[in-house]
């Protein structure tokens, strides 16, 4: 014989749904107060409820509790969710265990609605917690050589060794995303820097040649 559904009492009848009334809130509380937890089956239909034990045990634990923290996140309390996350993934009670007062349904509503959406606007994968391979590498370095070279951008304010130093780091790193592209494209050797310089200065010299068509 299977189981009986939790969502029906020993007699076969049908425990209540939906949101829950002050009276039963009131009724759960007092009973846990003066005798404590245990079964929550059990619990529930000594309390006078006629709910589920899952329902009560939610229900106690997400909303009466008396040590439950309300309010914002605190920054020391996002850093952490997003340290654990990075660690244990979407194991939310868990997580729960090391935020005191925090209900494990309210530090993942707050993580699909705020946290998730501002890792993936900084560029991090949500997931993963590295950054998102999905972005485009050449828009990237486009902007980094945009700024060192750009001389209407905030970097004017610095000197020309910081320009130059810029401007070179810049450089070598475009010419190690060529190396890269030819290794992952051809089976052959890859080309040497020399070769690879004169690659990129080729490159440079057609995108010159299609600013001044613009």
């Amino acid at each position: 014989m299977g189981r009986s559904p939790s969502c029906y009492d020993n007699e076969g009848g049908a425990l209540k749904k939906g949101p829950w009334m002050p009276e039963e809130d009131k009724k759960l509380k007092d009973y846990i107060q003066e005798h404590g937890f245990g079964n929550w089956k059990i619990l529930s239909k000594k309390a006078g409820l006629n709910r589920c034990g899952k329902s009560c045990r939610l229900r106690w634990t997400n909303y009466l509790r008396p040590d439950i923290k309300r309010g914002s996140f605190s920054d020391d309390e996002v850093r952490l969710i997003v340290h654990l996350h990075s660690i244990l993934g979407n194991k939310w009670s868990t997580i729960a265990s090391r935020l005191p007062g925090r209900t494990d349904n309210e530090i993942k509503n707050y993580w699909n609605t705020h946290l998730r959406k501002k890792l993936l606007l900084m560029g991090i994968d949500p997931v993963t917690h590295k950054p998102r391979a999905d972005l485009d590498l050449y828009t990237s370095f486009s902007n980094i050589l945009g700024a060192a070279t750009n001389p209407r951008s905030s970097a004017t304010s610095l000197d020309s060794d910081a320009l130059r130093l810029q401007a070179d780091a810049a450089h070598l790193a475009k010419l190690q995303v060529l190396q890269s592209l030819v290794q992952v494209v051809t089976s052959s050797p890859v080309p040497n820097m020399d070769s690879m310089m004169r690659v990129d200065e080729s490159i440079e010299f057609g995108l010159l040649g299609f600013e001044h068509l613009k």
